[in-house]
Formats: structure tokens, sequence, C-alpha cells
């Protein structure tokens, strides 16, 4: 994938851009043609954390999934039997930001929000199999 002018991180902001769910290393490293290897998609994944340009935060037993922040903060759901992620595309943090910086003189320079469930299609199958509803 990487070519003339174009950096390993380059390519990696490319990935997460277009991807609508996080990504882990291995993931990302697998969208490369020519392969670079994993300590190197770490060393870009940490300086680009660093920067902003990638957020991050943990799932699924530990690993570290990244995503497009661009200065911006992520939203995903997490169902928590079958494992899918979804990105949400819409955002309703402007008002709780200013709340926060206001009352608690506290400079917001980021976020992501990471809600936990189950997907429609796992309460169905839960629910049919069980014929009763899921108790949370």
């Amino acid at each position: 994938m990487p070519a003339k002018n174009k950096t390993t991180r380059d390519f990696i902001g490319i990935i997460l851009k277009k991807s609508d769910v996080p990504l882990n290393a291995s993931q990302i490293r697998e969208k490369f043609s020519k392969k670079p290897d994993l300590a190197t998609i770490y060393r870009n994944l940490d300086k680009m954390e660093n920067d902003g340009s990638v957020g991050v935060f943990t799932a699924k037993g530990r690993v570290r999934l990244y995503y497009s922040s661009e200065g911006k903060g992520g939203h995903f759901i997490f169902c928590r039997i079958c494992d899918r992620i979804e990105k949400l595309q819409f955002c309703l943090f402007k008002e709780l930001k200013a709340q926060i910086e206001k009352k608690n003189q506290f400079k917001v320079i980021g976020h992501y929000l990471f809600i936990k469930g189950i997907c429609h299609e796992c309460l169905h199958v839960f629910n049919s199999k069980k014929n009763r509803p899921y108790r949370f």
C-alpha cells in the first residue's frame, strides 16, 4: 500500500478514517499490501495517539482499539455477546463539554463514549431460545 511520498503513518491515518469501526494493530497491518512489522505499526500509533490524530480504548479483553479522532471524540456501541462494535454517527457532547468546562473549571481536550449492551440480533436470539426476555 505505501507509495512514494506516503509514510506508514499517512496510511494508518487513511485506513482509520475509512474504517467504520475501531481496529487493532494487526487489523491495521492487514490493510497494507506491503506489510510493515507490528513494531512499526505500534510506534506510529503511539505517535498518532500523542498528537491527537488517533484515539484509543481498550476492549474485548485488553485489546487496544484505534480510531481516527482528528481532534474529535469517538462514539461507539459494543455488543457484549457477539463483540460487534458500531460507530455512532452523532455527538451529544457539546453541551456537556460546556457544562464541564464552566462548572468544573476544566479544559476538555478530548473524549470517547463506549456504550456496552446487547445488539438487537443477539437479544432476539437469546429471547427466542429462552422464551423469556433478557434480564439486565
